[in-house]
């Protein structure tokens, strides 16, 4: 029997770290968002990509999260589809955040 556990991640100095083991996909999501404020909040104008596998939805919902947050500067926000390769390793429903500052 699987457990259905979905692991958040983040990778920091070239370092993956777990943050948090969460049971719902929902609770996954929510704790990417929250984590993801918790580092960009009020830093600053940010450029975001978002990686999704086959779940464009989710990916569209965390769009309009990240949008809605005050404490956010969002400058752009990209959607990119992880490759076949990644999906092997992940599983179709993946999904992610990645950020860099914006220069100007």
């Amino acid at each position: 029997m699987a457990l259905k556990v979905k692991p958040v991640f983040i990778v920091e100095d070239g370092k993956v770290k777990l943050i948090r083991i969460t049971r719902t996909r929902k609770g996954s999501l929510e704790s990417m968002i929250q984590e993801f404020r918790k580092i960009y909040s009020d830093k600053g104008k940010v450029r975001i990509a978002i990686f999704y596998g086959n779940d464009l939805e989710a990916a569209q919902l965390m769009n309009q999260q990240l949008k809605s947050d005050r404490s956010l500067d969002i400058e752009e926000i990209v959607f990119t589809e992880i490759t076949p390769v990644i999906g092997t390793h992940s599983g179709p429903t993946v999904i992610g955040l990645s950020a860099v500052p914006s220069l100007f």
